[in-house]
């Protein structure tokens, strides 16, 4: 989606939510898509809300509950964002996902241990090739999980940058 997008995205999510007609994890998907699009427009702390709201409308919705986590991280608001992470982790644990972002959550808390086992445990998780993503490659190169010279030649070619569903 493009950044033009964005604005018209929120104002259909906007007429879907205030439609009342979505059941409740639709409603949670209207949030949460309304929410990265206001993540997109530099508008976090609605984007924080919508977040909220599409956790209340169905509490396991997993997509939410991570993307929650982050955005209290960087709020500097852990201990919330630890109960969302670990959420998350519990609910799809086979999701390389929740995993890096706890990862990060647990950087932010500098506890370096702990983020390296949720670090290791992503990279087991995660796609082939993946682990190119600039994003995650400086992570993973960070905690020695990844050397700069990976021969990535025989892999599929890298990737855009990651971007969060």
């Amino acid at each position: 989606m493009k950044a033009k997008d964005y604005p018209r995205a929120i104002v259909h999510l906007t007429e879907a939510i205030q439609a009342h007609a979505l059941e409740p994890e639709r409603l949670s998907d209207a949030y949460y898509f309304r929410g990265r699009a206001l993540v997109r427009t530099q508008r976090p702390d609605l984007a924080l809300a919508d977040f909220t709201q599409a956790v209340v409308f169905w509490p396991k919705n997993v997509k939410a509950l991570r993307v929650r986590c982050r955005a209290l991280t960087l709020r500097g608001e852990l201990p919330d964002a630890l109960a969302d992470c670990d959420r998350a982790v519990e609910l799809a644990p086979e999701d390389w996902r929740g995993w890096f972002t706890r990862g990060l959550l647990r950087e932010a808390r500098s506890e370096r241990n702990l983020a390296l086992i949720d670090f290791t445990a992503s990279q087991a998780r995660m796609p082939k090739g993946l682990e190119t993503f600039p994003t995650i490659a400086r992570q993973l190169k960070a905690y020695g999980l990844m050397t700069d010279d990976t021969d990535t030649k025989d892999g599929p070619p890298p990737l855009p940058v990651w971007q969060e569903e």
